[in-house]
């Protein structure tokens, strides 16, 4: 579902408000926290197995953003485009610390467009393919795919949210999907 433009702007509009209230006043975060609480907690317990950690890792998270939301600053993005880069580095603290093991939970009915871009829509590729294809990913290139494809994030947020520039994403997305293609012609 593509959300239209207007509604967007209006999305962000009121994000912008929201966090100038809360950087005044703390209660306003708690809008924050319940408008993208969901949305972050799908992704995180998308990439661990254990429930347990997902809740404390989605804690953390929106503590780290209440507690830094004075650094925040508006860049023409979503405030959701903050708390994934802020879900991201704990994701990446915790299985760096080997206290979690990495999960894959992939939906056949979400794969459709991934599937299109790997040229395999007309193939018997099955979910179990698809996702034994994407557990080879590092951590970096499966959330860029997680969010490309599964989050439907644009690939400019996902360029601001992992910290890099429009065209590397573009070309590491570019890489990452013909790495998924060579592996799934291997099998």
């Amino acid at each position: 579902m593509k959300i239209p433009i207007e509604e967007m702007h209006s999305n962000q509009a009121e994000d912008a408000e929201l966090v100038a209230k809360a950087k005044k006043d703390m209660k306003y975060f708690e809008v924050l926290y319940r408008k993208y609480y969901s949305q972050i907690f799908k992704f995180v317990r998308k990439r661990v197995a254990n429930t347990d950690l997902v809740n404390d890792i989605t804690s953390q998270v929106f503590l780290k953003a209440m507690l830094n939301i004075e650094k925040y600053k508006h860049q023409g993005f979503p405030f959701s485009s903050w708390l994934y880069r802020i879900a991201l580095s704990e994701l990446g603290d915790m299985f760096r610390a080997d206290t979690a093991e990495r999960a894959l939970k992939v939906e056949w009915s979400n794969s459709a467009d991934l599937l299109n871009d790997l040229d395999e829509s007309d193939s018997k590729t099955d979910i179990n393919q698809l996702a034994s294809a994407l557990n080879i990913l590092s951590e970096d290139n499966l959330s860029m795919i997680e969010m490309r494809y599964f989050e439907k994030v644009k690939l400019k947020e996902i360029a601001v949210i992992m910290d890099l520039s429009e065209s590397n994403a573009k070309v590491k997305m570019h890489r990452t999907l013909n790495k998924l293609r060579k592996h799934l012609k291997e099998k």
